[in-house]
């Protein structure tokens, strides 16, 4: 297995992993208006951990397998816990193509700052485009009167087949809906 890993700096673009086993690990990050984007492929193992997000001009933190057809064979190894996310644009964490992710302990607050009444950009956490199963646990999400989030987590089109673990969230203050 190769790792990489990526040290402090002021915004993270990771374009695409190879196409064998490579564990790719974004640690202990400050960035200020700017965000975290992942684009995976299916062999790679994906951690995104213990960082502070603020000010995104869109997500704080996005992950893609760019292949999210629904058939296709889809990064099972995506995992995003521990981080501080405030102030994006749009969500705060927007998950597209993955399966079985791992969603944990991370604070949200005051996300989609643009306002935007758009269903996939006004969540606080949001599942999209065949991102099927995992676990969502122990997050905590407020949205303070200036913050526009209207729906807590929200799971799109992505609990047709694979099932969620939805447990111990705390979520408070969202325009519309809690869990959507």
């Amino acid at each position: 297995t190769i790792k990489y890993m990526i040290p402090n700096s002021s915004g993270i673009w990771v374009a695409e992993g190879p196409y064998f086993p490579v564990e790719t690990l974004i640690l202990n990050n400050h960035l200020v208006n700017s965000g975290i984007w992942v684009n995976v492929n299916s062999k790679q193992c994906m951690k995104i951990n213990e960082n502070y997000v603020t000010g995104s001009s869109s997500n704080g933190i996005r992950v893609v397998d760019k292949c999210s057809e629904f058939m296709k064979p889809k990064c099972q190894n995506l995992e995003i816990a521990g981080n501080t996310i405030q102030n994006a644009a749009y969500c705060g964490i927007q998950i597209a193509g993955v399966e079985q992710s791992i969603i944990t302990n991370n604070t949200i607050f005051d996300c989609n700052m643009s306002n935007s009444t758009d269903e996939d950009k006004s969540s606080a956490i949001m599942f999209i485009s065949y991102a099927y199963g995992g676990s969502v646990c122990g997050n905590k999400i407020k949205n303070t009167p200036s913050g526009k989030m209207k729906y807590g987590i929200n799971f799109f089109d992505s609990m047709l087949f694979l099932k969620f673990l939805y447990s111990n969230n705390y979520i408070e203050g969202m325009l519309v809906d809690s869990i959507w």
